[in-house]
């Protein structure tokens, strides 16, 4: 019980590190906020003060502060307070008096701990999955010392990823800001808004294009993790550095995407949405796309071609650095079989079908797939007449030089 723990701790380091430093600032926002409204109140309540606040100039800043201000006008002005001595109070010792009488600390900190507590928890979730797993793993027959050695690893990706999904779970939890959420969550807290207590992020009937983009990311990362799980696939050290590439691409599109007017404006978070939850989809629609713009007539060779490869064993596979039929091909299928048990059957399959590829080209891989669709397949078959006459009338080049090619470039027994 104690090692399962220690390894999820260290597992989750990195990440208790970011939201350490992501809390602490959203808490300095909090209290910015806080001297802001006890400078409200004071200017309002106390306008004969030498050192008062601006009102018009804070009444400017949100319509949360001006349905504050109208709110205190009407309230009676309470007797200027004295301090022991029968002396004034300064403007400091005032401000302190009217956080205290008005409970404004006790509210806002109510305020960020509620909201921190749903950071917390989503941040963390997709880690935790994944080292509750780890350390209570028993298929995968890993010792305690390799458990150790996987906690540890990527642990600057998982810091950075950390802070984003803090950071993001942070505004959406107040979608107009830090400041004015948590202005307008103050005014729901002592009844001033009574008809509209639901959270922010109930209300808020408008996602920015940015956040959309995260949350359709943030979804995608726990469905995959969720069917790594299943697959008792806890051992890869390269699924954060996965996941951070996805979001750089999701992210990238999400700025580049709304100021250049191809989508309707109230259809960009959807599209930005769905590109964050099918980033693999939006990925390849896009090399297609730059392809046909490009005027390029070559097809890439994306592991979609492969028979019966599921979405998640694409991404599996591009987790491992393998990305088109190229590395398929290159690759080496026993280190797959270590990594991703789960492909042991099927994997010597899918390495022919991408040697057979790589070497005759995608039109023709097209032809020749009803015929022979293998590396090992092509090999026997080429010193046969009926094939070699395959090969000519079909315009595949010569059976035998393939066949060289295949032996000599993947070391295929003939």
């Amino acid at each position: 019980m104690l090692q399962s723990v220690r390894i999820i701790l260290l597992y989750c380091a990195p990440i208790l590190l970011a939201l350490c430093i992501i809390l602490n600032d959203y808490h300095n926002r909090v209290l910015s906020v806080e001297a802001l409204i006890a400078s409200i109140y004071q200017a309002v309540l106390f306008p004969s003060e030498q050192e008062q606040v601006n009102v018009s100039s804070l009444d400017e800043k949100s319509p949360e502060l001006r349905e504050l201000i109208t709110f205190l006008t009407n309230t009676p002005k309470p007797i200027k307070s004295q301090n022991v001595n029968g002396q004034a109070t300064t403007s400091k010792q005032m401000r302190s008096t009217i956080i205290k009488d008005n409970s404004i600390n006790e509210n806002l900190m109510h305020i960020w701990l509620s909201n921190s507590m749903i950071v917390l928890a989503m941040t963390l979730l997709p880690f935790l999955l994944m080292s509750l797993s780890l350390a209570t793993a028993t298929q995968l027959k890993l010792t305690k010392q390799q458990k150790f050695e996987i906690a540890k690893e990527s642990i600057v990706i998982k810091f950075l990823l950390g802070c984003i999904i803090a950071v993001a779970w942070i505004y959406i939890l107040n979608p107009r800001g830090r400041g004015a959420g948590t202005i307008e969550s103050y005014l729901i807290s002592i009844d001033l808004f009574k008809s509209e207590t639901l959270p922010l992020y109930l209300k808020s009937n408008r996602l920015e294009p940015i956040i959309a983009a995260f949350l359709g990311w943030y979804l995608h990362a726990l469905s995959y993790l969720f069917t790594k799980l299943i697959h008792q696939d806890v051992a890869s050290s390269h699924v954060y550095n996965h996941l951070f590439k996805k979001f750089l691409f999701v992210y990238g599109i999400a700025i580049i995407l709304p100021p250049i007017d191809l989508i309707p404006e109230d259809k960009v978070s959807l599209v930005l949405f769905l590109l964050g939850f099918f980033p693999l989809a939006a990925y390849s629609l896009m090399k297609e796309q730059l392809s046909k713009w490009a005027g390029s007539q070559r097809q890439e060779g994306y592991l979609t071609i492969l028979p019966g490869i599921s979405r998640w064993q694409v991404l599996r596979l591009e987790e491992e650095g393998i990305d088109t039929m190229s590395d398929l091909a290159a690759a080496d299928k026993a280190k797959i079989i270590k990594t991703i048990p789960s492909l042991a059957k099927i994997i010597n399959y899918w390495v022919e079908i991408a040697q057979l590829y790589v070497i005759v080209g995608h039109e023709n891989y097209m032809n020749l797939k009803k015929r022979c669709n293998t590396s090992t397949s092509f090999v026997k078959q080429s010193s046969e007449p009926e094939f070699k006459q395959f090969i000519l009338d079909n315009n595949l080049g010569n059976a035998e030089e393939i066949a060289y090619n295949l032996c000599s470039n993947f070391s295929i027994k003939n």
